[in-house]
């Protein structure tokens, strides 16, 4: 995976105090300008005005005291170049010592203000501002202080909560039959384990028809559709994919699921030959009885689906080189959905050079008789549906499926973010923007033997995200187009 570590030193957006709220057009100008700019004019116009001083100084001399105008002039240039490097040595040592560690901290400051992260700031990064530095870590500490009360307050609250939903997992598990719920429009609320093993990888808030044929079961949802809660009918389904060896043909017990507000929707109970395999603790049940999905192009970031990819390849050119290992998992409703993971090797069907298999560790062994990348890529897209898609360094993994698309495959036409381009928009005063920086400055875990395997980028670049999207809604960004076009610029 390659990294994009562009450096926008002097694109500083800093937002206006809340206790003396700017002009709008002051506040234009404020995030023009940026803190290093405003600086730089300062010493600039320091220098300046030193030389207009030195030059009006020389004129008055000359008056009064006469002699050769083209002694003063050199006197003058000579002045007033020494005091244009003097200026400019003195910006530069407090750009380094004053102007970039304050950024840095406002940054470490604002990322612990608006996203769940733990780690205590170094003070020791800016030594030159004093007390100031301690002064943001004692800050940070008293807020992660309120932040683990909040939180074992709430621990303490849903603790029964959580007891009741571990009996209901070991109870569900130990059912005969697959349970999945439904919406009154077709979508999976509640899968388990078995419906898992039975169906395939069923996915949150994604329509059953992509599992099963829907046309039985919608006319069953009708047919129930005025009955009370509890009713419920048999239907034959055909599923569109099985184990092998089995039939496709499979019988759902379909009853009316109301709560308070009416009709939730629906559960069915499959009568399946298949069960999982996998202990309960490894095949949790998946729900999320959440609001439906936004779907369309302006959804706000917080209740879209994801699916964050990343890629292993042969090489950087798209053109000349392809895909060896391709990984995503899903994001439903700002949670990522552990059981949903797409994780396929791909034969790239030529040798893999040995400088790219020190980096991500995947061999030619290891790759042989895997799927070709026009197959993997046709799995991807089902998996993908009408999700965003999200990658660290975008552009380079687009452009691989992109490739791929212009010689026959099928093609990505969703909305596409980038974490690294959204991270020069968060913190533009920063130069880290690697998956490694972001995940220090965002608190996530990366192993080291994760690191460069499409998986463990792809989970990494899932919660980096998640810790986003809080930051980018203070910022006025809440819609996917307006994210997708900070990640395209």
């Amino acid at each position: 995976m390659v990294e994009l570590t562009r450096d926008h030193p002097d694109r500083v957006s800093e937002r206006a105090s809340t206790l003396a709220p700017a002009k709008p057009e002051e506040s234009r100008l404020y995030q023009k300008l940026g803190l290093r700019r405003r600086f730089a004019l300062f010493f600039a116009a320091i220098a300046l005005g030193g030389s207009a001083i030195l030059a009006l100084a020389l004129w008055f001399g000359h008056q009064r005291a006469g002699g050769p105008v083209e002694g003063y002039v050199i006197a003058w240039l000579l002045a007033s170049l020494g005091l244009a490097g003097l200026s400019t040595w003195i910006g530069s040592l407090f750009d380094d010592h004053v102007a970039k560690p304050i950024l840095a901290l406002t940054n470490e400051l604002e990322t612990r203000a608006e996203a769940d992260v733990s780690r205590a700031i170094d003070d020791r990064a800016a030594p030159h501002l004093g007390a100031l530095a301690p002064a943001a870590r004692a800050l940070h500490a008293v807020l992660e202080d309120t932040r683990t009360s909040q939180k074992r307050a709430v621990a303490q609250q849903t603790e029964a909560l959580e007891t009741s939903r571990h009996q209901l997992e070991t109870l569900v598990q130990c059912m005969p039959a697959g349970v999945l719920v439904l919406s009154s429009t077709g979508e999976v609320l509640l899968s388990d384990a078995t419906a898992r093993a039975c169906l395939g990888p069923v996915g949150l808030h994604r329509q059953v028809g992509l599992y099963v044929d829907p046309a039985p079961l919608e006319a069953a949802m009708a047919e129930l559709g005025p009955k009370p809660a509890g009713a419920c009918c048999k239907v034959a389904l055909t599923r569109r994919q099985q184990p092998f060896g089995t039939s496709p043909e499979i019988t759902c017990r379909l009853s009316a699921l109301d709560d308070a507000g009416g009709r939730l929707g629906f559960v069915a109970l499959l009568e399946a030959e298949e069960r999982s395999t996998e202990p309960p603790a490894l095949t949790p049940l998946a729900y999320d009885f959440a609001a439906p999905i936004q779907q369309d192009s302006c959804g706000v970031l917080a209740t879209r689906q994801f699916v964050v990819f990343d890629t292993e390849t042969t090489g950087l050119d798209p053109e000349k080189d392809t895909v060896v290992q391709l990984s995503a998992v899903r994001i439903v409703n700002g949670k990522i959905q552990s059981q949903e993971v797409f994780d396929r090797l791909v034969d790239p069907e030529r040798p893999i050079p040995a400088r790219t298999t020190e980096i991500h560790g995947i061999t030619n062994e290891m790759v042989k008789g895997a799927p070709k990348l026009t197959e993997v890529a046709q799995e991807f897209a089902a998996f993908c549906g009408d999700a965003v898609l999200v990658a660290h360094n975008a552009p380079f993994d687009m452009g691989f499926l992109q490739a791929q698309a212009r010689a026959g495959g099928p093609s990505f036409d969703a909305p596409t973010l980038c974490t690294a381009r959204l991270s020069q928009h968060l913190s533009p005063s920063l130069s880290g923007h690697t998956l490694d920086d972001l995940a220090e400055r965002y608190d996530v875990d990366l192993p080291p033997e994760a690191r460069h395997t499409a998986l463990g980028d792809a989970l990494a670049t899932a919660e980096v995200l998640l810790k986003m999207v809080p930051r980018l809604h203070d910022r006025g960004v809440q819609g996917v187009s307006e994210a997708a076009k900070i990640s395209a610029s």
